[in-house]
């Protein structure tokens, strides 16, 4: 009797443990829960009165990209364009300059067509980098709508675009949406 009643009680030991030891999981928040929750704690640190604070709209989570202010290539090409253009510019002082002294001006013309005409393709490589340009993935963004008291307590509409890390545990981008009347 001593033995069965041991070998229920190690098994009901065994169970409960097991039981225990199970984690209850974790409720899953989607991303557009979390970028919701930290535009709430950013509203409270920033808004005037956050009491007066009713969302109004907010868009779908989608890819934030870089900006091409941002893209080492293009700053690299607009450094390069700079430098050629200050070439042309002293290229084209000389030659006017000493004009009066040359012997062949239409090879002068000439020299500073050529010049140009490299700095002018280097501006349409460039424009068409700019065109073509779609940034690199660097988060999420999304759009909130919502009402607010401002300083002198007026209700106001604000919309903003908020960007958050690719985990969504921080936002890295606003930007206040101005309204065009």
């Amino acid at each position: 009797m001593k033995k069965l009643l041991f070998i229920l009680a190690l098994f009901f030991v065994t169970f409960n443990i097991q039981a225990v030891a199970k984690k209850y999981p974790k409720p899953v928040i989607s991303k557009e829960q979390k970028a919701k929750i930290l535009i709430k704690k950013y509203l409270f640190e920033h808004l005037n009165d956050f009491n007066s604070y009713e969302p109004v709209l907010y868009s779908q989570i989608d890819t934030l990209f870089s900006s091409i202010d941002s893209d080492p290539i293009y700053k690299t090409k607009v450094l390069e364009a700079v430098k050629m253009k200050k070439e042309c510019d002293e290229t084209q002082k000389l030659i006017v300059d000493l004009a009066p002294y040359s012997k062949d001006i239409n090879n002068d013309k000439d020299i500073l067509e050529r010049i140009w005409k490299k700095y002018f393709d280097k501006l349409q490589q460039n424009i068409k980098y700019v065109e073509f340009y779609k940034g690199n993935p660097i988060g999420f963004k999304l759009n909130h709508k919502y009402r607010a008291n401002n300083l002198v307590g007026a209700k106001t509409l604000s919309e903003t675009v908020f960007g958050f890390n690719f985990l969504i545990t921080e936002i890295i981008y606003v930007k206040a949406i101005e309204k065009n009347l």
